[in-house]
C-alpha cells in the first residue's frame, strides 16, 4: 500500500525494533484514529463516530453533530507539536488467547509488553513514540478496516467506519461517491477519495492531493465487512438469511447489510482469503492486496437515495469543523438566538456557501 500511494508519510522499517516509521503529522493522527490508539502515545482519542441530535432531522432520521466534541481543531490547537513528531509502529504477537486462564494470559501479555518495552528504551527509543498494536495469533480487524479505508479511498471513496441511519445495522467500513464529493472536487478540495475524518483536517493541512483523480460521476455506495479468521461469517452478515443460502448462520444475524438495499455493493475483508463468488473480495498476505469485484449490484434506487443524502449532509457537518464559533455564526442567520435554533440553521447551510468558507480559511 505504499508502494502504491495509498499511505504516505509512512516507511516500512521491519527490523527487530519497529516496523514503521510515520513521518506525516496527518498520517500519524489516522493511524491513531483507525489503526491503534494509546495514551501514552497521545493523551486522548480521536472521535471518528460522532452524536447526533435527535431533534434535528432531515427525512425521519437524526443528523450527526460532530462539532460537538473534540474536533481535530482541538487537537491541532491542543497538541500540535505531539502530532507533529515521528512516530514507530511496533506489532505484537501475543498468540491465542482462547480458552485458558485469562489471569495467566494476561500475566503473559504484561510480562511481553515490560520486556519489548525496556529493551527499546536501552536502545534509546522514547516510548512515548512507539505506539504498539497487539496481534493476538492472528491479523486483527482493526488492521483489516484500516486496508479497507485507505484501499476504497484510492480508488475515490469517501470511506468510514459509520453507517447511515437509513442502512441496516453496522457494518465495518462504509464506501461512499455522493453529490457533495463531486462538489469538493469541482472546488478543489479535495483531488480524489478521503476519509471521513480527513475533511475535518482541512484548515491544517490544507488540500487533500492524490497522484490520481477520480472522475467518476455516478452516486456510488459500498458496504464492508471485516474479519480476522472467518470470512465466511462475514459473507453471512453481508448477506443475511435470504441470499446466503442454507446454514449455519450466526444467531445474531437475520437481515443481511447489502439486504436493506442502501449499497450498491458488498465486500468481505480477510487475510488469505480469495475463493468467494457471491460479494467481493479484498484480501491481503505476505505478497500483497487480492481484489475482486462484487458479481452484482444489490442496491434498491429509493433506499440508496436517502442514504446518499444522509452521508452528503454527515460530510457537510464534518467539513464545519473546520471552522471556529465565530465562524459558523457568520453563515447562519442572525435572527437565530436559542442552541436549538442555532443547530437548526447549522443543518440547513447552503453547501457552496459552506465550501467557500471552507477555501477561504483551508492551508493553501
Amino acid at each position: 500500500m505504499i508502494g502504491k500511494n495509498m499511505l504516505w508519510g509512512i516507511k516500512a522499517v521491519f527490523n527487530e525494533d519497529t516496523d514503521l516509521e510515520v513521518n506525516d503529522p496527518k498520517m500519524k493522527t489516522l493511524i491513531l484514529a483507525y489503526l491503534g490508539y494509546s495514551k501514552d502515545v497521545y493523551p486522548y482519542p480521536f472521535k471518528i463516530s460522532y452524536s447526533w441530535e435527535e431533534e434535528i432531522e432531515e427525512d425521519g432520521y437524526p443528523i450527526r453533530l460532530p462539532f460537538l466534541c473534540r474536533t481535530f481543531l482541538d487537537h491541532w490547537d491542543e497538541n500540535k507539536n505531539i502530532l507533529q513528531e515521528k512516530m514507530f509502529v511496533k506489532f505484537i504477537d501475543f498468540g491465542k488467547t482462547s480458552g485458558g486462564d485469562t489471569s495467566y494470559f494476561r500475566r503473559r501479555h504484561n510480562q511481553q509488553i515490560y520486556k519489548i518495552k525496556k529493551e527499546l528504551e536501552e536502545k534509546g527509543y522514547d516510548l512515548t513514540k512507539v505506539l504498539f498494536i497487539p496481534l493476538y495469533g492472528r491479523i486483527e480487524e482493526n488492521i483489516g478496516k484500516f486496508i479497507s479505508l485507505f484501499y476504497f479511498r484510492k480508488l475515490g471513496y469517501l470511506t468510514t467506519v459509520l453507517t447511515p441511519f437509513t442502512g441496516v445495522k453496522e457494518p465495518d467500513v462504509t464506501c461512499w461517491k455522493t453529490p457533495l464529493l463531486r462538489k469538493l472536487r469541482e472546488f478543489g478540495i479535495v483531488e480524489n477519495g478521503a476519509t471521513l475524518y480527513e475533511l475535518s483536517m482541512l484548515r491544517v493541512f490544507g488540500k487533500i492531493k492524490d497522484d490520481v483523480k477520480d472522475s467518476d460521476n455516478e452516486n456510488r455506495s459500498i458496504v464492508i465487512e471485516v474479519e480476522s479468521d472467518q470470512p465466511s461469517s462475514g459473507v453471512v452478515q453481508l448477506l443475511g438469511y435470504s441470499l446466503y443460502g442454507k446454514g449455519p448462520y450466526p444467531s445474531n444475524v437475520k437481515e443481511g447489510y447489502v439486504e436493506g438495499g442502501n449499497y450498491d455493493k458488498g465486500f468481505i475483508c480477510a487475510p488469505f482469503y480469495k475463493h468467494e463468488n457471491r460479494v467481493g473480495v479484498l484480501s491481503f498476505d505476505e505478497i500483497g492486496l487480492f481484489f475482486k469485484d462484487c458479481p452484482r449490484n444489490f442496491s434498491i434506487p429509493q433506499k440508496k437515495v436517502k442514504s446518499i443524502r444522509e452521508m452528503d449532509n454527515l460530510i457537510k457537518m464534518v467539513l464545519l469543523t473546520n471552522l471556529t464559533v465565530d465562524e459558523i455564526l457568520e453563515l447562519i442567520p442572525i435572527k437565530s438566538k436559542t442552541f436549538f435554533q442555532v443547530l437548526n440553521e447549522i443543518s440547513k447551510l447552503e453547501e457552496d456557501k459552506l465550501i467557500e468558507k471552507i477555501k477561504e480559511v483551508m492551508k493553501k
